[in-house]
């Protein structure tokens, strides 16, 4: 083997190699270009994966201080209830008042930040926002307040609006008062009482007390009526909710059929306004006190009857029917029966008494020869005259 020949040889193992080489080093550049590539991809990717957790995370520092204030506010409104309910109240009525203010404020920026900016209407507005979140902020507390008086103190529930359409310039009269001047000198002036005969005047100061009666006096007289009413279907009617006042236990009548020979029915009598609705929990005490007068007569067949003015709500009437309590709505108020109670004292005198007259709650009609007289008339007819008491001794 010759010397050339191997050098041929040598050369082209060599550009075999170099070639192998090059050809390599091509693929494997190849390689890592693809590598690269997808690792660039890779990286934006990750790169937008890490701007949304950014926004996410942004989004949710938002949150949390959103509810780091919501709790700041839950624990100062605690905070306020604890130290005092009215501070509590407060707080609560300028939260709901901001509220209320938010949206005036984006009608303001609406009109004075808009492509044509209305500065006048913005300014008006800012003006009516500012007077309207007091008026809001007032209002809310103060039906807060009345919420809680009426929670305390139900009976002004049942007299609200009947003492705020009080306008009536006999009534309310202090029916409490035993001064011994003659109760008929609060119906007419000086020169009637002084002109009418007497008989005439008792009339007169009937009529016009019927005509102007203080609302919160027309339960008494809703009692009455009723009353009146059962004792004409011949039931003997004590009046529990006259008598006994505020310890009537939602007793208003208790009505005893035949004379205390058939049923019993305790009834609950509501004069309310038409505007009103009576609600479950007015049944439920009448049940309470049915239930409880059951205990203590436990030979009567007693039955439950809610009379009203107004109406009831279904949830009542429902509660009402699984109770087996008898319900009557809108219920006619009447001042036309006879409510002169004419009365036979222990000495025999005949004496009557008119409802304004402040005996007249105590005085029973349950004797022979007693009996309701529809005017004074009437009762003067039969012989009865009016108490001297309230007559005036000093007139």
């Amino acid at each position: 083997m010759n010397e050339g020949f191997v050098l041929f040889i040598l050369v082209l193992a060599y550009s075999v190699w170099l070639i192998y080489s090059l050809s390599r080093i091509s693929n494997l550049k190849k390689e890592d270009d693809e590598v690269l590539f997808k690792n660039r991809k890779i990286l934006e990717d990750n790169e937008e994966v890490l701007k949304k957790i950014e926004a996410q995370r942004a989004e949710l520092q938002k949150e949390i201080k959103g509810n780091q204030n919501i709790l700041l506010g839950t624990l100062k409104l605690n905070s306020c209830f604890k130290k005092d309910f009215l501070e509590g109240r407060k707080w609560l009525a300028k939260l709901i008042a901001r509220h209320k203010e938010a949206q005036d404020e984006a009608l303001e920026e609406c009109l004075r930040y808009k492509a044509r900016p209305a500065i006048t209407a913005a300014n008006e507005v800012a003006r009516i926002k500012r007077e309207k979140k007091a008026l809001v902020e007032e209002n809310v507390l103060l039906k807060s307040e009345l919420e809680t008086i009426k929670e305390y103190f139900p009976i002004v529930e049942e007299y609200e609006q009947e003492i705020l359409e009080e306008t009536n310039g006999f009534l309310p009269m202090d029916l409490t008062d035993d001064s011994g001047v003659d109760r008929v000198r609060r119906f007419m002036s000086s020169e009637e009482y002084k002109k009418l005969p007497t008989s005439e005047r008792n009339q007169l100061a009937l009529d016009r007390f019927l005509k102007h009666t203080s609302q919160s006096y027309v339960g008494k007289l809703f009692e009455l009526q009723l009353g009146w009413e059962y004792e004409q279907a011949n039931y003997l009617v004590e009046y529990t909710g006259i008598q006994d006042k505020k310890k009537d236990r939602g007793r208003d009548l208790i009505c005893k059929e035949f004379a205390g020979m058939g049923d019993t029915l305790i009834v609950q009598a509501k004069c309310w306004s038409a505007k009103k609705t009576i609600f479950e929990k007015h049944i439920f005490q009448l049940f309470g006190t049915i239930f409880e007068y059951k205990r203590k007569h436990p030979r009567e067949v007693v039955r439950g009857v809610f009379i009203t003015t107004t109406k009831l709500d279904d949830f009542a009437k429902e509660c009402a029917k699984e109770l087996g309590i008898e319900i009557e709505e809108n219920y006619k108020l009447r001042k036309d029966f006879p409510m002169i109670k004419c009365n036979i004292s222990s000495s025999g005198e005949k004496i009557y008494h008119l409802p304004f007259d402040q005996q007249y709650d105590k005085v029973k009609i349950d004797k022979q020869g007693e009996f309701l007289a529809l005017t004074v008339k009437e009762a003067e007819a039969a012989g009865f005259r009016r108490a001297m008491r309230w007559h005036g001794k000093n007139n």
